[in-house]
């Protein structure tokens, strides 16, 4: 019978916070500091007896660093899907190559993924499926993440900037952000197109010429 999924789940950290605390801390070594963080497995990479996670949460990434000996069900830690939510419970440390992780002495899967995520190294290359599926450009795409939090910052910004203009009625600042932001997906639109053409058209001399 298979267990059922917990309801919540208690995180103490994040992966920004880790980075933060511990950018110093010397490879090889490991803290006497125990964090709980919560995110969606990014990449895994197996090596025999050893196991390496990238998890990522809504601040950032981190590595997970997985045992044979002492992780919990390493088989099926391994077995994770790329996308999966888990939460994982260990002890911050630095790995002999100098990569800050986060050692896997407990783990748990918070929600397990319904659709294979895009291919780890190439991302998205459809511009049709970023656009129209923004909320897995989100999850894969660093800069698309990094242009939805500009863009809600810019909007915010011009919105109490206009609030605090004498004459100008709610319906007004609405109207004014929201054309802004239609001319700036529209910009967006027309770059991706472009390069889209641009593609094709490489390709296009790539055949004529074979």
């Amino acid at each position: 019978m298979t267990e059922p999924l917990p309801y919540r789940a208690e995180v103490t950290s994040t992966a920004a916070a880790i980075i933060e605390t511990h950018s110093e801390l010397e490879a090889g070594t490991e803290t006497d500091q125990i964090v709980s963080i919560a995110g969606r497995l990014m990449l895994r990479r197996d090596q025999g007896k050893l196991a390496f996670g990238v998890l990522q949460d809504s601040t950032g990434r981190i590595q997970l660093f997985a045992m044979a000996r002492s992780t919990p069900d390493f088989d099926g830690f391994t077995g994770l899907s790329i996308g999966d939510w888990i939460l994982v419970t260990g002890v911050v440390m630095n790995t002999k190559r100098g990569e800050l992780s986060v050692r896997v002495d407990e783990w748990t899967v918070l929600a397990p993924t319904q659709r294979p995520f895009p291919d780890k190294w190439h991302g998205i290359s459809d511009p049709d499926i970023r656009y129209r599926q923004r909320y897995v450009d989100l999850w894969v795409t660093e800069e698309a993440r990094t242009a939805f939090r500009q863009r809600s910052a810019i909007v915010a910004a011009i919105t109490l900037t206009m609030r605090r203009r004498p004459g100008l009625k709610r319906q007004d600042i609405g109207k004014q952000v929201a054309t802004m932001a239609k001319d700036r997906v529209r910009v967006v639109s027309m770059k991706a197109e472009k390069e889209q053409a641009v593609k094709e058209g490489d390709g296009d001399t790539g055949e004529a010429a074979s």
